[in-house]
C-alpha cells in the first residue's frame, strides 16, 4: 500500500505544480465604446510589482503564475480583475467610467452635467481651502479662482474683505451675491466656517442674471455646506495655532542719525532765511539727554492666531444631522488690534423619498477691535490713524512724562523742530482708543421638499439673515479732543446699534431630464 500511494502522489501533484508554473500571457485591451485598441493600459499582477502596459496596437505580453490574477487600469475606464486561469491568451474589453467623465456643477436651483454648461463657470474644491489659515470664506477664496479678486483693505483682524468678480460698476455695494444653501446675501461671509463647505462655484459671467435678477450684476457666489450622513455619529476635531510676525517694516532712523537729518535740513532752511531768524543746530552732547525709540518695535509684535473646530454627524435612514462647533481667534501684529469668532451650526433633514423637510442654520458672534490704521487723520473719513502716527514719531520724542505719565503729543515738549509738530504719541493714542464692533449674526433657511411623482420635485425655501452690530467708538472724540486738548479720554464716545432682517422665500418646481436624474436633489 506504502508504494502505491508514493507512485500517485507526482500524479495527483502534477496538476498543482502546473497552476503555479510561469506562463506567458498576451493579449489585447480595447474600449466597450467603439472597439478601438487602448494605448497605455497599465497591467499588473496582483499584489505585486510586476506589470507592463498595451502598445500601439493595444496588445501585451507578461508572464505570471498560471493561478496570477491580472489588474486592467486606464484613467477613464472602469478598472478590471481578471483571473488568468493557465490562459495564454486574454482580450479584454474596458468600460468607460461615466463618474469621470461628468463634473457636476451647481447653476442655482439645480445641478447640472459641465458639459451641458455654456456659463462661465468655477469651482472651487474643499481640500483646496479648508487648511487654510484666514478668518472667512471669502479671503479662501483669494487666488482659488481666474479673474476673481480678493482684497483686504487694511489687513487688520477681521476686516471686511473685497470681493471682485466682474470690475467696479457702481458707487455702491460691487460685491457679488452670495447664495449660501439657497440664501441670498451680498453682506460679509466671514463669520462662515471653513470647515463646513461642502461645495463652491463661481458664476462669474451675466448668465446668472437670468436666474437671480440684477442681483447676479457683480457675478454670483455659490456655497453649499455639509449635510449630515446617515450611520453612527462621527466626530471630527480640526485646530491650528500659529504666529504671525511683521516682515519688510521700513527702517526707520535712530537719535543719532535724526539729529544728524534735522541738523541738515535746519542748515538747508537757513540759507533762505532772514540773519536774524535763523535757527540753531542741535549740538551732539544732547543725545545723552534723549530717547532713543523705535516706534515699530514697540507698535509691530509677533501675534497668535488660532482656531479650534469640533463637528459631528450621524443619522437614522430616514433622519440625518450635522453639527459643528468653532473658535477662531486673530491678534493683529499692530498692537491693540485683534478678532474673535464664535460659531455654532446645526444641519438637519428628516423624511423619505416622497417628502422631506429640513433646516441649514448658522449662529455666530464676532468681537473685533479696531485700531485706526488707514488715513492721514485730517478730513471726512480720514480718522487718526496709528500706524501714520508710528511712522512719523520722531526717535527722540519721550513715552512717558517725570511722573510716569502718556506724553500725548510733541507739543508739550516745546521744540517743534526737535519732537515734531504736533504729533501724537502712537501708544498714547492706541491705548486711548476703544473701537469695537460685536456682531451677532443668525443665517439659515428651512425647506420643505415633496416628490409626488418620479423625475418630479417641488422645494420650497424659507431663508433668514438677521444681523445685529454694535459700534462702540472713541475715535471722533479724539478728533475734536486732539486739536483743541491735546488729550485722548479713554471713553466710548458714540455707540450704535443696527439691526438688519433680511427674509427670504423660494418655490421651485424640478423636472428633472433623462440626463441629469441621478443628479437630483
Amino acid at each position: 500500500m506504502p508504494s502505491t500511494f508514493g507512485k500517485l502522489l507526482p500524479i495527483l501533484l502534477f496538476p498543482i505544480f502546473l497552476w503555479g508554473q510561469q506562463i506567458t500571457v498576451t493579449g489585447t485591451v480595447t474600449s466597450s465604446a467603439d472597439g478601438l485598441p487602448l494605448i497605455g493600459v497599465n497591467i499588473q499582477e496582483k499584489g505585486t510589482q510586476n506589470g507592463t502596459t498595451t502598445d500601439l496596437d493595444g496588445t501585451f505580453t507578461i508572464e505570471v503564475p498560471g493561478n496570477a490574477s491580472l489588474v486592467f487600469s486606464y484613467i477613464g475606464f472602469q478598472t478590471q480583475e481578471i483571473p488568468v486561469n493557465n490562459q495564454s491568451r486574454i482580450a479584454i474589453v474596458l468600460d468607460e467610467e461615466a463618474k469621470l467623465l461628468e463634473d457636476i456643477v451647481v447653476t442655482g436651483y439645480r445641478k447640472e452635467i459641465r458639459s451641458n454648461v455654456s456659463s462661465a463657470i468655477a469651482t472651487v474644491k474643499p481640500k483646496d481651502i479648508e487648511k487654510l489659515s484666514v478668518v472667512g470664506l471669502d479671503q479662501a477664496l483669494q487666488g482659488q479662482v481666474a479673474g476673481l479678486q480678493v482684497t483686504q483693505t487694511t489687513g487688520a483682524p477681521g476686516d471686511d474683505i473685497a470681493v471682485r468678480m466682474r470690475g467696479v460698476s457702481t458707487l455702491g455695494n460691487n460685491n457679488p451675491l452670495y447664495i449660501i444653501d439657497g440664501v441670498p446675501t451680498t453682506g460679509p461671509v466671514n463669520m462662515f466656517s471653513l470647515n463646513d463647505v461642502e461645495s463652491i462655484q463661481v458664476l462669474k459671467d451675466g448668465a446668472a442674471a437670468a436666474i437671480y435678477g440684477s442681483r447676479a450684476a457683480n457675478g454670483v457666489i455659490i456655497i453649499t455646506t455639509k449635510k449630515g450622513q446617515s450611520g453612527d455619529p462621527v466626530f471630527s476635531f480640526q485646530s491650528y495655532y500659529g504666529v504671525q510676525t511683521p516682515a519688510n517694516l521700513p527702517e526707520l532712523l535712530d537719535s543719532r542719525d535724526y539729529l544728524t537729518i534735522r541738523n541738515e535740513a535746519i542748515r538747508n532752511a537757513n540759507t533762505l532765511r532772514d540773519p536774524r531768524r535763523q535757527l540753531d543746530t542741535f549740538p551732539a552732547s544732547i543725545l545723552d539727554t534723549l530717547p532713543n525709540n523705535n516706534w515699530l518695535d514697540l507698535l509691530f509684535n509677533p501675534a497668535p492666531m488660532q482656531r479650534y473646530s469640533l463637528s459631528a454627524t450621524g443619522g437614522a435612514a430616514s433622519s440625518t444631522y450635522y453639527v459643528m462647533g468653532e473658535y477662531l481667534s486673530q491678534d493683529g501684529i499692530f498692537r491693540g488690534q485683534g478678532f474673535n469668532k464664535y460659531l455654532v451650526r446645526f444641519n438637519g433633514e428628516i423624511g423619505k423619498s416622497k417628502f422631506k423637510v429640513g433646516n441649514n442654520f448658522a449662529f455666530s458672534y464676532t468681537d473685533r477691535k479696531v485700531i485706526n490704521s488707514s488715513g492721514d487723520g485730517a478730513g471726512p473719513g480720514n480718522e487718526l490713524s496709528g500706524i501714520r502716527y508710528t511712522l512719523i514719531a520722531a526717535p527722540v520724542f519721550p513715552i512717558y512724562d517725570k511722573e510716569g505719565n502718556y506724553v500725548n503729543t510733541s507739543n508739550v515738549l516745546g521744540d517743534p523742530s526737535l519732537y515734531g509738530d504736533g504729533n501724537a504719541n502712537p501708544l498714547a493714542f492706541v491705548d486711548a482708543t476703544d473701537w469695537t464692533i460685536r456682531r451677532h449674526r443668525a443665517f439659515g433657511n428651512v425647506f420643505a421638499e415633496w416628490s409626488p411623482i418620479a423625475d418630479l420635485s417641488v422645494r420650497t425655501n424659507l431663508g433668514l439673515d438677521l444681523l445685529f452690530e454694535t459700534i462702540n467708538s472713541s475715535s471722533n472724540a479724539c478728533l475734536r479732543l486732539f486739536t483743541i486738548l491735546h488729550h485722548f479720554p479713554k471713553v466710548v464716545a458714540t455707540a450704535r446699534t443696527w439691526c438688519g432682517i433680511i427674509p427670504s422665500i423660494t418655490s421651485i418646481i424640478l423636472g428633472l431630464t433623462e440626463t441629469t436624474r441621478h443628479h437630483s436633489f
